[in-house]
């Protein structure tokens, strides 16, 4: 029994360190893919860290209210060792989702301000339980005395940011109606209800007159209707669902809900003339329309429009009418047109969805090869230079390689630097492959100006990685629009991906 005793701590951090282990062997080993495997890693991280987190605050409650059960002595003398390993897991579950997944400090333009929040919250926490780590060795339980449990009460503060945090930018709470968020709650409210005890046991013993049925009984009352509520409210729409990835929604996985679309026009398309397009989406699953959406860059549907060998683009925004998005859009000539919407269900992952659209007679798509690669362009008043036209897939998917324009006035070649915003952005980039037709949509990695609105250029900056999707090898169409002087033109360019 010493033996184990004595060397308690020692097990621990093994079983942390073969977790860690396991877990990435298993996510290399069953994810193809680096984003996905990304993903996962985050996910289950994150998970771990909880969990040995939650067993080292689980141990002084427990024991306060049930002094006798077995094994109390392992526990208590593991708590430290829970502590650091909880902090282990904490620290590699967010250099993964900061420094892979966003692509670290750059991509902090790409996030709003709730986002930002969640991320402050989880830092702080992380920043908590570092100061743990640190200060749980014998040298500093002697030097700071009595402080030293003082301080780390701060670790009761880190718990409440992380339960934040996760429902806020965790990706298994965003429908807190399912088995893992419920788990989680229902641990919660375990180990709250035991502090409560454990607390009105400390008031009875220093107050005659204190009240004999304590916290805890109305702590179990709240607990209980704020269970009843995630019951009631299915699907994430309850007031505990935080909807923070309204703003910002990593890829989506397998696991999570699938839409589809109708998509509905004329039968005889007329080149010239206003058309109507509508669009109606759909659970995939039980066929059941959906009317509820979240805001992409301050509208709730894009379209964008190109013509079979990526000449013309259109960018436009649908109005929803019902459950039905409705948009008038003007074919310029007879071609084979590519019509790609964007959306967000409400509570969901951004959605992408292509159409081909046939308006009068078709002609065959030309040898992308011989599309102009020129990296320059004059329109209207102004001339914009792309920094390349030729990229390696894998230095782009890890931020070595970025498209970079620059904006300058034809007449004079003076720098533009008085690029406004445009639906919440300095630009918007497009790519689609020639081949596939795939297209990626990305923004700029600088955030919009705290100040006056003309401060943007002359040098915008896009990186298309991680979360926006994989640039694939190929010969792409990119169509950027920009919104200098508020005078919006778009760019076109060829670039050719290796």
């Amino acid at each position: 029994m010493a033996f184990w005793l004595n060397n308690i701590r020692k097990m621990v951090y093994a079983v942390a360190v073969f977790a860690a282990i396991s877990i990435y062997l298993w996510v290399i080993g069953t994810y193809g893919t680096f984003d996905l495997q990304v993903i996962r890693l985050v996910q289950l991280y994150a998970f771990c860290a909880v969990i040995f987190l939650y067993l080292a605050l689980l141990a002084s409650p427990l024991y306060s209210v049930f002094p006798n059960i077995p094994f109390r002595v392992y526990h208590i003398k593991a708590r430290q060792a829970l502590g650091i390993s909880a902090f282990f897991f904490g620290i590699v579950h967010g250099s993964l989702a900061f420094f892979v997944s966003l692509g670290g400090f750059s991509g902090l333009g790409f996030l709003t301000q709730k986002f930002l929040i969640g991320i402050i919250l989880s830092a702080t926490a992380l920043l908590i339980l570092g100061i743990m780590a640190l200060t749980s060795h014998s040298f500093f339980v002697k030097k700071l005395g009595k402080n030293w449990k003082r301080l780390h009460r701060l670790v009761y503060l880190a718990g409440l940011l992380i339960v934040i945090h996760a429902l806020m930018l965790g990706t298994h709470f965003i429908d807190i109606s399912k088995n893992i968020p419920q788990i989680f709650f229902a641990a919660l409210l375990i180990l709250l209800l035991l502090e409560a005890l454990r607390f009105d046991a400390y008031i009875s013993s220093r107050f005659l007159l204190a009240p004999r049925f304590g916290l805890s009984l109305p702590l179990s009352i709240i607990l209980l209707t704020a269970g009843a509520l995630t019951v009631f409210y299915p699907q994430g729409k309850g007031p505990l669902s935080l909807g923070i990835h309204g703003q910002h929604v990593p890829a989506p996985s397998s696991s999570q809900k699938r839409y589809s679309v109708s998509f509905r026009y004329p039968e005889t398309v007329i080149a010239g003339a206003d058309t109507e397009l509508r669009f109606k989406v759909y659970d995939a699953q039980n066929g059941e329309e959906i009317s509820h959406f979240d805001y992409v860059s301050e509208r709730l549907m894009h379209v964008i429009i190109v013509n079979n060998n990526l000449e013309y683009f259109d960018h436009i925004h649908p109005e929803l009418e019902g459950s039905e998005f409705v948009v008038n859009a003007r074919f310029p000539k007879d071609d084979l047109y590519r019509v790609y919407i964007d959306f967000q269900p409400q509570n969901s992952s951004e959605q992408n969805f292509a159409f081909t659209l046939p308006v009068g007679s078709l002609r065959p798509l030309p040898d992308p090869a011989r599309q102009n690669q020129d990296p320059e362009k004059i329109v209207g008043d102004y001339k914009v230079a792309l920094s390349q036209n030729e990229y390696s897939a894998q230095d782009v998917a890890s931020g070595g390689e970025s498209f970079v324009f620059s904006l300058t006035r034809a007449q004079d070649g003076s720098p533009v630097t008085s690029l406004a915003p445009y639906l919440g952005a300095f630009g918007h980039m497009v790519l689609i492959n020639t081949d596939t037709y795939e297209y990626i949509h990305v923004h700029p990695v600088s955030p919009l100006p705290r100040g006056p609105v003309d401060e943007g250029g002359p040098n915008i900056t896009f990186v298309p990685i991680a979360a926006r999707g994989v640039l694939k090898p190929g010969v792409y169409r990119v169509f950027a629009q920009f919104n200098p002087d508020s005078s919006l033109f778009t760019a076109d360019f060829t670039v050719r991906v290796q």
